[in-house]
C-alpha cells in the first residue's frame, strides 16, 4: 500500500529531520492585536492558554470514544472494590498494620502501572500529531503531557 510506505518513511528520524530542515520558517508565533490608537501590540500566547486548548482537544477526543470512557469507569470501580476487600476485617494488631502497609504499597504500585500503561498507549497513538506540533513549536512537550494525563 503506497500510503503505508509513506507513513513508514516519515517515521524514520532522518527523514523527519530532513523535512523539518527544508520547511520554510514561520514568520511569527504571536498574535498581533491592534488597539484604538492603531498601534500594533505583540502578545505571546501564554502557557495557560496552550494548556486550555490541549485540554479542550483532549475532552473532544474523549467524547468521541464513549466505550473507552465506560471501560475506564468500570476499571476504576473494580479497583475500588478490590481496595475495599483488601481492608475488610483486618485485625488491629501488628500483623494487621503490616498487612495494610503491604496492601497500600501494592495498590499504589498497581495504580502507577495502570496510569503509565494508559499514558503510553495515548502517546503511541498521538505520536505523529505530537511530533508535528512540537516541531512547529505550537506548545512544549510538558504542556502536551500534562493535558493528556
Amino acid at each position: 500500500n503506497p500510503a503505508d510506505f509513506v507513513v513508514e518513511q516519515l517515521d524514520k528520524p532522518e527523514v523527519a529531520a530532513a523535512i523539518a530542515a527544508n520547511r520554510p520558517p514561520i514568520a511569527t508565533r504571536s498574535v498581533v492585536v491592534t488597539d484604538a490608537k492603531s498601534e500594533s501590540v505583540d502578545r505571546r500566547v501564554s502557557e495557560i492558554s496552550k494548556m486550555w486548548t490541549l485540554l479542550r482537544r483532549n475532552i473532544a477526543c474523549t467524547k468521541r470514544e464513549p466505550m473507552l470512557t465506560k471501560i475506564r469507569f468500570i476499571q476504576s470501580v473494580g479497583i475500588a472494590l478490590v481496595c475495599g476487600f483488601l481492608f475488610f476485617r483486618l485485625d488491629l494488631n501488628l500483623l494487621g498494620v503490616n498487612s495494610r502497609a503491604g496492601a497500600i504499597f501494592m495498590l499504589a504500585l498497581t495504580q502507577m502501572l495502570f496510569g503509565m500503561l494508559g499514558t503510553l498507549n495515548v502517546f503511541i497513538g498521538e505520536r505523529p500529531v505530537f511530533l508535528r506540533e512540537t516541531l512547529d513549536r505550537c506548545y512544549a512537550p510538558a504542556s502536551f503531557y500534562c493535558a493528556r494525563v
